[in-house]
């Protein structure tokens, strides 16, 4: 469940598809992204928020490190390129084309059978130091979840 929660986030954090070349965004906002707890709103989220959170935006792919509220610690990447999971050999992500290059629509499925888990809405604020990921599915436990958590850019 928390990894099913560390991959949307990540696929939210991953986010931001444009067209049939340019697929992310997030590759020309490249940087390190911190999560704003306090901002964040995981009330509708069984699993609660993190303790904190990471999200690495690099030219060719992401990686989110969180630590998950009892304190385990994990980290998920992606990569552009090749569109491999790393740290979650269960599911899978696919970038949407959206028409705003600010915006990415993810969406997260189990591997073995294609269910869609989850879907990630993420954006920019238009300050350039701010991102807001909106992610809601259902966990392993068969619990619906939401959550909109704010990150704003370290480096």
């Amino acid at each position: 469940m928390k990894k099913l929660a560390a991959v949307v986030l990540c696929a939210v954090f991953a986010f931001f598809a444009f067209g049939a070349d340019m697929y992310h965004a997030d590759m020309y906002n490249v940087g390190t992204w911190k999560l704003d707890v306090n901002k964040s709103d995981y009330s509708k989220n069984p699993d609660g928020a993190p303790r904190e959170a990471t999200l690495t935006n690099k030219e060719n792919g992401w990686t989110y490190a969180s630590t998950d509220a009892k304190g385990k610690k994990e980290t998920i990447g992606f990569d552009y390129q090749t569109n491999a999971v790393s740290g979650d050999d269960k599911s899978s992500i696919k970038y949407e084309p959206t028409m705003n290059p600010s915006v990415s629509d993810v969406r997260v499925s189990q591997k073995d059978s294609g269910k869609e888990t989850a879907r990630v809405l993420s954006t920019y604020l238009p300050d350039g130091n701010t991102l807001v990921i909106y992610s809601s599915g259902v966990n392993p436990d068969g619990k619906q979840y939401s959550d909109v958590s704010y990150y704003k850019k370290v480096k």
